[in-house]
């Protein structure tokens, strides 16, 4: 089984269900990088700040050339309002500082991990 060329373990995969693919991931190496690239399970990933080690982890070498898809949704801060104050309709500049400096660490931290 060690001797199989990866054209014969590609080619094959290729034809083979998700579950069946699941089967071969551990015959040999090269029906490992088989499933891996036709089961499309790397395919795609959402990272958030608190699995980046994770994508870190698992893209950073050979299972990078699978990835198509990250999603990366943006967050802010709950808004905390007075109930006393009946014109607070605008932040002020001071909690807009800060909106920002939250939304530019974010997007910082996706292209620094990318």
């Amino acid at each position: 089984m060690n001797k199989l060329p990866q054209e014969i373990a590609d080619h094959t995969s290729r034809y083979l269900s998700h579950d069946d693919l699941k089967n071969t991931l551990l015959l040999s190496r090269e029906w490992q990088y088989a499933a891996e690239q036709y089961s499309e399970e790397f395919s795609g990933l959402t990272l958030t700040i608190n699995n980046d080690f994770k994508f870190l982890s698992t893209y950073s070498g050979r299972r990078f050339r699978y990835l198509k898809n990250v999603t990366f949704e943006t967050s802010l801060p709950e808004l905390e309002l007075d109930d006393d104050a009946e014109d607070d309709c605008r932040e002020t500049a001071n909690e807009l500082k800060s909106l920002d400096q939250h939304f530019i660490r974010q997007i910082y931290f996706l292209f620094s991990t990318l």
